[in-house]
């Protein structure tokens, strides 16, 4: 559900306080205020991208009520509920505008991925065991904060804070290391000294990528692709604290990888990779972090004091579906990865050998699949950046005609030509076709009478 206040906030900042009230109190639906007597608050994210006048995606309430009485309550007056965490204190009301998750006040007594909670009677002591002040403000009913640790100074600060000491509260959730990097990246805020220095500390000392499960860090990571304006600021983060050469030892070299300075003037392989990242729109930005892996496996020095990386794009391909595997990548985005990874460099070299010809094109688009030429062409233009050649555009802009999608010549059209089925028919398929997208020929007869040409000369040969 999308919330779009008209009266949305753009800044706080000289913001009369009932207007402020009048937008926080939206935040609770009247049925549940008037169905909950005001015993319900609002808080964490919402109220936070409230107050930063972000667009706000769902609703988090507590209350003091213990799960069991919420239910009571809600079938009472006819609404429906879903028990979604109810061991953690959690129910979800569901109504026509939306559904609510509302969380009886509690305190972690044990941590970690299987949390045993402590329900609690007060709003201030559920605030308390929050990670960051800006995540540990509520609002009421009526529109007022309930912010015990300055969260909203923070957020006017554009800073992150920890919620008390912070080794406890990383301790506590080893994953909030990672959202806090997450964070830095997708809200443009900075880091209060000791909440930074603590995270160097735990990183220094724990390997977090064996504290926390592959899948979180890989969720966390996606939002921030899909989220972010600057996800290398995320990334760089996880570089320094080392948590992403954990993560992807396969990479661990690439900011020891200088570049030939006439093409990349921004140095090493890891500085390119976070700009192109930063340029590739987010839907594939898992592309563009692979993109140059192979330089990591194939680079050599040589005498002018930079890298050589030949066939780096057939060497980073053969390596992304052991890291897909490990990461719990969807099979779908390996495949996506690794293909645009093996072809991100064939409009270089299609430009540098002649000029980009159809047939060139064909070849191309054929090789990539029809589904996957616009990941291409992302790929390629956030790894271009302003060395882009628009003489590229040719190859994104083909319009292929109905007769290049399938094969023109057919198993069905050699069987009618007295061929039975074997390896025979394929090695026949197999030249028509590439003659087919070579030529842009489509006419039966001819394939037919070259793929038959090309196989008996290749036999006669052997």
């Amino acid at each position: 559900m999308k919330w779009n206040h008209s009266d949305r906030l753009r800044t706080t900042k000289g913001l009369k306080m009932n207007s402020l009230r009048e937008t926080l109190s939206h935040l609770i639906p009247c049925s549940i205020k008037n169905m909950f007597d005001g015993d319900v608050y609002a808080v964490g994210g919402c109220v936070r991208d409230t107050l930063m006048g972000r667009e706000i995606n769902d609703v988090d309430l507590c209350t003091s009520m213990k799960p069991d009485d919420v239910i009571a309550l809600c079938k009472k007056n006819n609404i429906k509920t879903y028990p979604t965490g109810i061991k953690y204190g959690t129910v979800t009301i569901v109504l026509e505008n939306g559904s609510y998750q509302v969380t009886t006040f509690r305190n972690e007594i044990e941590h970690g991925r299987h949390p045993v909670v402590q329900f609690s009677t007060t709003i201030d002591t559920d605030l308390s065991r929050r990670d960051f002040t800006m995540n540990a403000i509520a609002v009421d009913v009526d529109g007022y904060i309930i912010d015990p640790f300055n969260g909203f100074a923070d957020i006017q600060a554009k800073t992150i804070r920890c919620v008390g000491n912070p080794c406890e509260r990383f301790v506590e959730d080893f994953l909030r290391i990672i959202r806090a990097a997450r964070f830095a990246s997708t809200l443009g805020f900075h880091f209060h000294n000791d909440t930074i220095i603590a995270m160097h500390i735990i990183c220094e000392a724990l390997d977090i990528c064996k504290e926390i499960s592959i899948e979180r860090i890989v969720m966390e990571t996606q939002k921030v692709f899909t989220h972010s304006n600057s996800p290398s600021k995320y990334l760089q983060m996880l570089w320094d604290l080392g948590i992403f050469q954990s993560l992807i030892p396969e990479m661990e070299n690439a900011d020891d990888l200088i570049q030939n300075p006439h093409y990349h003037p921004e140095g090493s392989v890891w500085k390119h990779t976070l700009e192109a990242v930063d340029r590739c729109e987010p839907k594939y930005r898992w592309n563009a972090l692979f993109h140059d892996i192979g330089k990591c496996k194939v680079a050599e020095l040589n005498e002018h004091g930079y890298y050589d990386f030949n066939s780096h794009d057939e060497a980073g391909a053969e390596m992304i579906w052991p890291i897909g595997s490990r990461l719990h990548l969807p099979l779908a985005l390996e495949a996506s990865i690794e293909l645009t990874t093996l072809l991100h460099m064939r409009p270089l070299s299609i430009s540098q050998s002649s000029k980009i010809t159809g047939r060139a094109i064909r070849r191309l688009r054929h090789d990539a699949g029809e589904k996957h030429i616009e990941a291409l062409e992302a790929v390629v233009r956030a790894d271009g950046g302003n060395r882009y050649n628009k003489e590229w555009d040719a190859i994104w802009d083909y319009v292929p005609k109905k007769e290049e999608a399938t094969p023109a010549l057919m198993g069905r059209h050699l069987i009618e030509k007295g061929y039975e089925e074997g390896p025979e028919i394929g090695s026949i398929l197999r030249v028509a076709h590439d003659r087919q997208i070579d030529t842009g020929e489509t006419d039966i007869d001819v394939l037919y009478s070259f793929a038959i040409d090309s196989v008996i000369t290749k036999e006669e040969t052997i």
